[in-house]
């Protein structure tokens, strides 16, 4: 029973610490997104509208995917947690500022890249969008290993089924916000080409 519970809270102890990171690192890009264009007088790109959805992203991955995330392989191989260590590291923030920032850094590219190419601003704020909820599941994927290691088979064939189910709902609503006109106007998107969504997931 003791060893039994000691399994279990490492097992929740190292789930709550992916939850933190990817929650710091995911607002990054959105606080980017939120703050930039208003200093610099560009074109808004995220409206409430893209916060409720992201956030039916974000909500369910920290209450259900990385709470069903399997055991590591060294769990209970691993030297005892110190008492005084705090549940986020600064190497752990640092990490994600920077998964955070890398999204945001790509983002901005994006954006810079489609207004130089004259995209309309409804057709920008489409493919910035989809490049951020796309990056969101990417981010899930890094977060789940510490290895920096991304493995597509070990994202797909995971004994974590709540992540295929989530990850394929995202998309799929995506998609729906994209090439329905009714969300279109709700959203203040403009369709894309197949090319370009698959773009938006590439990148």
């Amino acid at each position: 029973s003791i060893v039994a519970g000691i399994r279990a809270g490492r097992k929740i102890y190292t789930n709550l610490r992916r939850a933190l990171n990817y929650l710091f690192a995911i607002h990054v890009p959105i606080a980017g997104l939120a703050i930039l264009p208003v200093l610099f007088g560009w074109p808004s790109m995220l409206f409430p509208v893209h916060i409720v959805f992201l956030e039916m992203i974000i909500d369910p991955t920290c209450t259900l995917i990385f709470e069903a995330e399997p055991e590591d392989k060294d769990l209970m191989s691993r030297p005892p947690v110190p008492l005084d260590r705090p549940v986020f590291k600064r190497s752990e923030i640092i990490r994600a500022v920077l998964d955070g920032g890398f999204i945001l850094v790509t983002l901005l590219l994006t954006y810079i890249l489609g207004a130089w190419a004259g995209f309309e601003e409804n057709k920008l704020r489409t493919i910035n969008f989809a490049v951020l909820v796309f990056s969101n599941l990417a981010l899930i994927l890094a977060q789940r290993d510490y290895s920096f290691e991304i493995d597509l088979r070990r994202y797909f064939s995971s004994a974590n089924k709540i992540l295929n189910v989530i990850s394929v709902a995202a998309v799929l609503l995506l998609a729906t916000s994209i090439y329905l006109p009714i969300f279109q106007k709700v959203f203040r998107f403009q369709s894309i080409s197949f090319l370009e969504f698959v773009a938006c997931a590439f990148l």
